[in-house]
């Protein structure tokens, strides 16, 4: 069994917030109306301090330490001091919970380049491929299924 102990990372936060403070920078260069640059900053700040918690292991599921019990086993301790068990399974690596919230954010970032005129061909597509992988019922199969899509003629 081997187990690793996670620590907040002050140089991880650091560099967030720089990266956050430079995307709030660069956002009122651009020439936007003010609603969209006001927005834009509050959902950047919004997003700093989200992942600022989560860096710094502020949040009480925040995982504070990894347990690998054998080859497929996995515990891990959260701040709030609960165990979880966890089983590594052959075929994924990717949790379903991650996929939505992937999926989600590209549907917001697709719906945000419309609103601002953009084309976003290759994200379309992978909204498109997406869809298909839920029409076939595989809604909770690995996200890497989706190249599986990608193989199929149109009209399958």
């Amino acid at each position: 069994m081997h187990r690793f102990t996670l620590r907040p990372s002050a140089i991880l936060a650091a560099i967030l917030l720089v990266a956050h403070t430079a995307a709030v920078a660069v956002l009122f260069l651009l020439n936007l109306p003010t609603w969209t640059l006001v927005a834009g900053a509050a959902v950047l700040i919004c997003n700093l301090l989200y992942v600022l918690d989560a860096v710094l292991l502020r949040r009480h599921d925040a995982l504070v330490a990894i347990e690998i019990t054998s080859e497929r086993g996995i515990n891990a301790q959260s701040r709030s001091g609960k165990w979880s068990e966890y089983e590594v399974l052959n075929d994924t690596f990717v949790s379903a919970f991650l996929r939505v919230l992937r999926l989600k954010d590209v549907d917001y970032a697709l719906r945000l380049a419309d609103s601002l005129g953009v084309a976003t061909p290759f994200g379309d597509a992978a909204r498109q491929a997406f869809a298909r992988l839920v029409a076939l019922g595989a809604r909770d199969d690995h996200e890497a299924r989706v190249i599986e899509v990608a193989r199929q003629p149109k009209d399958e």
